[in-house]
């Protein structure tokens, strides 16, 4: 096995995989969204992957054989579009499954890439597909998260002002890292951040300092506080709800 953070691109060789280790997510008190998954199909092939900072997990185009699930750190999903500019799809957080845009195709659609140093479990495709078979709740889980995913997708499609955006991104995060929390660390830089709601990153910037200037927030560098809940909430609007039955 190669030590960690070595590769440019991770692989899922059985000679790339870390042993199996109890879960980072289960020690911390982390829900996960493979929930009784993992432990149903435990066998050899799963185990971890360690990526550094910018290393690829895998490629655009790559062959679909796993699903991945982040134990820590921040990973994105990226895909050029037909004029060449590179869009972030989703971030993905501990707890999280990486790889299901994949699934019923026979390669990955995006990218993904660690923003920071992560790790991952990965789980072979086809243990997952025979985990959900025997267990209906599994299924609809699995499901219910491909919806949410697309509810998501969808409320970032319409047409809405920069600082309701903002907003509701910020109002997600928080959902996604600690939802009764009063500040979080932003896990990805704001560049990341404009390449996922299409906006300027210099347009990120001038919105967090309104939200900011409104009381409604509070940001020194990364550490991000939230001020005014319930108003970065209603300035977020329908994005918010959206944002709430996706969590």
């Amino acid at each position: 096995m190669p030590p960690p953070f070595d590769t440019p691109h991770a692989s899922t060789d059985a000679n790339q995989l870390m042993a199996d280790a109890p879960c980072t997510l289960t020690r911390a008190g982390i829900r996960c969204d493979l929930q009784g998954i993992c432990a149903q199909s435990r066998q050899p092939g799963r185990g971890r992957i360690r990526l550094a900072r910018g290393q690829l997990l895998y490629a655009q185009g790559d062959r679909v054989d796993h699903v991945f699930c982040v134990q820590h750190g921040c990973l994105k999903s990226v895909a050029v579009d037909a004029d060449g500019v590179e869009r972030v799809h989703a971030f993905h957080l501990p707890g999280e499954l990486v790889g299901l845009d994949g699934l019923g195709a026979s390669a990955y659609p995006a990218e993904v890439s660690a923003v920071s140093n992560a790790e991952v479990a990965a789980l072979p495709l086809e243990a997952l597909y025979t985990a959900a078979a025997q267990s209906s709740e599994d299924s609809r889980f699995l499901l219910g998260r491909l919806g949410r995913a697309l509810a998501r997708a969808h409320a970032r499609a319409g047409d809405h002002p920069v600082d309701a955006r903002i907003a509701a991104f910020l109002i997600d995060l928080r959902m996604r890292i600690d939802p009764q929390g009063t500040s979080i660390d932003l896990p990805m830089p704001r560049r990341d951040i404009a390449a996922h709601l299409r906006i300027a990153p210099e347009t990120v910037s001038r919105s967090l300092q309104r939200l900011s200037g409104t009381g409604l927030i509070r940001v020194s560098g990364r550490r991000l506080r939230f001020e005014d809940v319930q108003a970065l909430t209603a300035l977020g609007g329908a994005l918010c709800t959206t944002a709430s039955a996706a969590a």
